[in-house]
């Protein structure tokens, strides 16, 4: 009896991170439908907002649980793993969209102006992602590992984080796709897929830094680098963004290969 009153103790923090989390992002999520857009003056003050509800939740269930709830690891000591996993984006989120390209939809607008903003964009990105990433593998990526497999964790951490970008998907103008039947499920793939790469450089380097990093890099040059340079069309959003279908295919290769580099990880936790 004292070892399983124990282990319910043990998760009352990921329980209550988790209901949280879902309270506020009711919330919001009703805000911003009523909006309707992430575009206008208060919509992006809303999303904005939104992005820091993980780590919202981690501060009250820190604040609840104290002693009980890890310190969130931001210290890296090998700066390889960050530089690796803010650079991984700029291959798999190019190499989707040479893809695309390659089907007909470049609108031929690059310049060097552009590709400077895209690059400036992920500095920009960096300080709203933390506010995700805090939460995200941060804790709740922490939390599960000490129950299951790092790459199991990476998974169902994956699947929470695209869902909780589902609403947005349907109420708002978060993504420029006009088939949610196929650019959700696309979705939901592509960034459960991606979250495997950015657990494995957390585990490795022991910090959340590399995957500060990637979502800031890999939402930089999608948001403002590459979807500006595509031709929107309700066939190429089929294809492109993280709704696509290529997009989603390219993601499931790279969380494959990460898979299988996250789970030689398992006797080293």
């Amino acid at each position: 009896m004292k070892i399983k009153n124990q282990g319910f103790k043990s998760v009352q923090p990921l329980y209550m991170f988790l209901a949280i989390l879902i309270v506020l992002s009711v919330v919001f999520n009703f805000l911003l439908a009523n909006e309707g857009s992430i575009r206008s003056s208060k919509g992006h003050i809303l999303v904005i907002t939104m992005m820091f509800i993980p780590t919202i939740s981690y501060v009250i269930t820190k604040v609840i649980f104290k002693n009980k709830v890890d310190n969130i690891r931001f210290k890296i000591k090998r700066l390889t793993y960050a530089l690796q996993a803010y650079t991984l984006p700029f291959i798999y989120v190019t190499v989707a969209y040479f893809i695309v390209w390659l089907c007909g939809f470049y609108n031929d607008n690059f310049g060097w102006l552009l590709l400077l903003s895209g690059i400036l964009a992920t500095l920009i990105n960096l300080l709203v992602v933390i506010g995700e990433e805090i939460g995200w593998r941060g804790f709740l990526l922490n939390e599960l590992s000490k129950r299951i497999s790092p790459l199991k964790a990476a998974i169902i951490v994956g699947f929470i984080w695209s869902t909780w970008h589902i609403p947005g998907l349907i109420f708002t103008d978060y993504s420029s796709t006009s088939n949610l039947l196929i650019g959700i499920p696309s979705f939901i793939i592509s960034l459960t897929m991606l979250s495997i790469p950015m657990a494995f450089y957390v585990f490795k380097s022991k910090s959340i830094i590399p995957a500060i990093l990637m979502h800031a890099s890999h939402n930089a040059l999608i948001q403002t680098l590459y979807e500006p340079m595509s031709v929107q069309t309700p066939y190429s959003d089929l294809l492109k963004d993280e709704t696509g279908l290529i997009f989603m295919l390219v993601s499931v290769i790279v969380g494959v290969y990460f898979g299988f580099k996250l789970k030689e990880i398992n006797i080293k936790i």
